[in-house]
């Protein structure tokens, strides 16, 4: 995304606003449009099927993208104005970016979670035995391996309890006199519970709107800053805080959680949650002090560092 900037503000020939602008709503496109990925993905076809389809559709967005960006006929003249691409070039231009967004909605809903599924964190012995049978010759017939001949060998749903907030939703959980139980026609006390987890989850997703402002401004024009007078590629910019991260975690773990420890009596010192929430008030004064920055420059005309 962050080379995807600099391409449409020198190759496409996007204003500086207008370039910030067509990335950013790329990445909302692509992560809107992961709702469509996840629902695909559980309703009609499995998560390794998913990526496989959504990945070649990613594809064909990237071979058009490489197309277009080496091929100097099909892009735009510059021409003084916000945006130079139209007809031909434009729908080529946006069938390409937007297959990528519609490539990575169906990864990024699926990928994630199908790693996960390869492990089995209630059980790592899956793991250690093979270790200590590696010597053990495997049979050609797999109706010879062991398995456990009971209902306990099955891979079984977990339940979750009914809770009595967001009542409003259980009727969805009412199978009417005289219905047969059918999909679209009532749902389980397990899958209306799963609902409601989403539901509380919502305050914390959207207050995560400001995170999402400080990496757009940091894949933007943060970018766009960067390809001035610097030695080092502008696109490398987004290294720096995976390197600060890399330096501050160690820290966090071995010198902050144990002294926090002793107050709060927490294993982790603070709860996931109140990372989340220092997370993001530090987020917060970050965008304060690029909003000072900005108007220091357009006011006096002194960058500050």
């Amino acid at each position: 995304m962050v080379s995807l900037v600099l391409y449409f503000l020198f190759i496409m020939h996007f204003d500086s606003s207008g370039s910030a602008t067509t990335t950013t709503n790329l990445l909302g496109t692509s992560f809107l449009l992961t709702m469509v990925g996840g629902f695909i993905s559980d309703t009609y076809m499995n998560r390794l099927n998913t990526c496989i389809l959504f990945g070649i559709i990613q594809l064909m967005g990237y071979i058009l993208l490489v197309i277009q960006s080496h091929d100097e006929k099909l892009q735009p003249e510059l021409c003084g104005e916000p945006r130079c691409v139209h007809g031909k070039k434009a729908l080529l231009f946006c069938a390409s970016i937007y297959l990528i967004a519609l490539g990575a909605c169906g990864i990024r809903g699926c990928v994630r979670t199908l790693g996960a599924d390869q492990f089995d964190n209630k059980n790592p012995k899956v793991l250690v035995v093979a270790v200590k049978n590696w010597s053990l010759k495997v049979p050609k017939n797999s109706e010879e391996l062991y398995e456990m001949q009971s209902h306990e060998s099955t891979l079984k749903k977990k339940l979750i309890r009914h809770t009595n907030q967001f009542r409003v939703l259980d009727r969805a959980a009412v199978l009417p006199e005289g219905t047969e139980a059918r999909k679209w026609k009532v749902c389980t006390v397990t899958q209306v519970e799963e609902v409601k987890i989403l539901t509380r989850m919502m305050p914390i997703l959207l207050s995560t709107i400001i995170m999402n402002t400080c990496l757009a401004q940091l894949q933007t024009f943060s970018i766009q800053q960067g390809t001035g007078t610097f030695n080092i590629p502008p696109s490398s910019i987004p290294v720096i805080p995976l390197v600060f991260m890399t330096l501050l975690i160690p820290v966090y773990e071995f010198a902050f959680v144990p002294l926090v420890r002793r107050i709060t009596d927490h294993p982790n010192g603070i709860s996931d949650l109140e990372r989340v929430g220092v997370g993001l008030v530090l987020s917060a004064i970050s965008m304060v002090i690029e909003v000072k920055r900005k108007h220091e420059f357009n006011d006096h005309n002194t960058p500050i560092v």
